[in-house]
This record gives C-alpha cells, sequence and structure tokens, in this order.
C-alpha cells in the first residue's frame, strides 16, 4: 500500500520500494499544455560544409527557422575548423535579429586541434509569429568550416 510521507501529499510505498517521480505542477495540465508537449520539435539541418570569413556575426547556412509564436527549448550542435593557429570561431543565437547572449560559444584553434565540436541549449520565451530564430557566427581571421549542424526547437509550455 502507499503511506503518506509527508503534509504536502507525497505518497511512497509502504514496501521499501521506490518513488520513481513525483511532479508538483505551478498550473494544471490543460490542452494547450498537452498540445505544446505533444508536437514535433521543428528542426533544421545540413551536411555540406559551409565556411565563413566574416568578423561579424553573419547567418550559418542553412540555420533559420519560423516556428511560429511560443517557448521554446532550443538546441545546436555543429563541429567546427579553422584553417588559421590562434584564431577563434563564435556561434550564438538570434531571435527576431536579437543575440541571446547566454548562448554565445568559442572555439579558438591551436597546435593539433584544428577543429573541434560546439553546442548549446536554451530556453527562449515570448517568440511571436514571424521571428526568425537563427545561428550567426564569425571568425577572428582568416576561413571558418562548419560541418554538420542541426537546429531543433522544442515547444515547451
Amino acid at each position: 500500500g502507499l503511506v503518506k510521507a509527508d503534509a504536502g501529499g507525497l505518497s511512497v510505498p509502504a514496501n521499501g520500494g521506490f518513488l520513481v517521480a513525483a511532479v508538483a505542477l505551478a498550473q494544471p495540465f490543460t490542452a494547450p499544455i498537452f498540445d505544446a508537449i505533444l508536437r514535433a520539435p521543428t528542426e533544421v539541418s545540413a551536411t555540406g560544409d559551409t565556411t565563413t570569413t566574416s568578423p561579424t556575426d553573419a547567418l550559418m547556412a542553412g540555420m533559420t527557422t519560423t516556428p511560429g509564436a511560443g517557448n521554446y527549448l532550443v538546441m545546436f550542435s555543429s563541429s567546427f575548423e579553422h584553417s588559421t593557429n590562434g584564431e577563434t570561431i563564435h556561434a550564438s543565437l538570434y531571435v527576431n535579429g536579437v543575440q541571446v547572449a547566454s548562448t554565445e560559444r568559442q572555439f579558438q584553434r591551436g597546435s593539433g586541434n584544428s577543429g573541434a565540436g560546439l553546442a548549446f541549449q536554451t530556453y527562449v520565451t515570448g517568440v511571436t509569429g514571424g521571428q526568425a530564430v537563427e545561428v550567426r557566427w564569425r571568425t577572428s581571421a582568416a576561413t571558418a568550416t562548419a560541418h554538420e549542424r542541426t537546429l531543433t526547437l522544442k515547444e515547451m509550455p
């Protein structure tokens, strides 16, 4: 049987079993919440290499989508390579033309490490219809290359 563990109503097995999960909800589950949870993610991906020589943030080829109004968990990953030792690559998320500063990631080439994987994830609120969500990048000098890459957005309640 179940035994009440505290006044908050958390129940645990009386026979010494394990409680797998307990969730406290700030709001009741309603149809719009279920709709967001069950909706398939929006994803754009590219398998061909793309390059940049831009010293200012520029759209990364294939890494833009217009998902519609909502709140999103956004995930990006790619592998990067730089042509010159000591030079850097920066990549970050933009929503409606504005950088989400906490997503900026940097790779710096050193001797023997011309490439590396790079990823970020963030929660973006208040995206309105028609706003682009995109990855932009830049290089400090010479040529930066992004290999296979994926941008995934999952609508959240």
